[in-house]
């Protein structure tokens, strides 16, 4: 993470002292360096790139607002951000952490430093947990539960159906799984029960990054188009043959993202974000009168709005 905000840091002053060819550099590398996470098979890699692409997206849109990037430049990033597809990372992460969990719970069986910091991660959680007894049966039965509720509730509906499906599948799967407030002692599905929702949120993250990637690249042929033509498109479709092959699709539609010039006269690019809906790009912000500062959870199923083009004082999914 210091390489990242080393590169942020340094691409943002580069860019705001004028210097476009070493700032673009900079987020190049960002990307780059997003591309080597992007091809292991583990869960951490993949976290760190989704802040990465945070990054990315938060120093694009800083040039872009302040018009500092040229033609070269610009066309640099959309060619390098075209590239990148959060789907296939998700899906070797996926099928990392599953083996990673499965001969984890082998180990327990064969280990008792393993067995014992099994034991003491339930003595550590809710107090009905404590009382559970481990047993090499049990943990059998969790390896077989946790498995085929991976399987066929993340990886499956992923190969299948996309991030948007993956998420909807873990979200139908999450919904009939009982509460952990009801201790069910002997329980088959309960390492499924407490592991489950916390893959749910690294999906959701993931596709929201997915949806802000591809407005970036609308965003980047938008500002190539404005410098070449002097203002402005009426449409995205515009922008085609000569600032895009191809309108980037929004995961969450499936159908490119939606554009529209702004009664201010700025261009308004969106997703239509976790509820399916098109609002016309248009963000809610209900703050939290605790937190009154706090960006919006943009991947929770209660955001009832769009994912639009626009800055983040707070990075990603916070």
């Amino acid at each position: 993470m210091h390489l990242v905000k080393m590169l942020y840091v340094r691409a943002k002053a580069a860019i705001e002292s004028g210097d476009a060819k070493e700032g673009a550099n900079s987020v190049l590398a960002m990307m780059r360096l997003n591309n080597g996470l992007n091809s292991e098979s583990s869960m951490l890699p993949l976290l760190v790139a989704v802040t990465c692409s945070c990054y990315v997206q938060g120093v694009v849109w800083d040039a872009l607002h302040g018009h500092h990037l040229r033609e070269p430049e610009l066309a640099m990033l959309q060619m390098e951000l075209e590239a990148q597809n959060m789907e296939q990372p998700l899906l070797n992460a996926l099928r990392g952490e599953l083996t990673t969990s499965v001969a984890s719970l082998d180990q327990c069986l064969v280990s008792d430093s393993a067995w014992e910091s099994m034991r003491t991660f339930f003595v550590d959680g809710p107090e009905w947990l404590s009382q559970l007894r481990m047993t090499p049966r049990l943990l059998t039965e969790w390896k077989a539960d946790f498995s085929g509720a991976f399987f066929h509730h993340a990886i499956k509906p992923l190969k299948a159906a996309g991030l948007k499906g993956c998420m909807e599948a873990q979200a139908k799967f999450l919904k009939s799984l009982p509460s952990m407030d009801r201790p069910i002692l002997d329980d088959a599905h309960l390492f499924t029960r407490l592991a489950m929702p916390a893959y749910d949120t690294i999906i959701r993250q993931t596709l929201f990054i997915e949806a802000r990637n591809r407005l970036t690249v609308a965003a980047l042929a938008v500002e190539r188009y404005s410098l070449a033509r002097g203002g402005l498109p009426k449409s995205l479709e515009e922008l085609k043959p000569g600032f895009l092959d191809e309108l980037p699709v929004d995961p969450m539609s499936g159908s490119a993202v939606r554009y529209r010039v702004g009664p201010t006269g700025g261009a308004v690019i969106w997703s239509v974000g976790i509820d399916g809906k098109d609002d016309g790009g248009v963000v809610p912000f209900i703050p939290d009168p605790a937190r009154p500062m706090r960006t919006p959870n943009y991947d929770r199923d209660d955001y009832l709005g769009d994912w639009v083009w626009q800055y983040e004082p707070l990075f990603g999914t916070q």
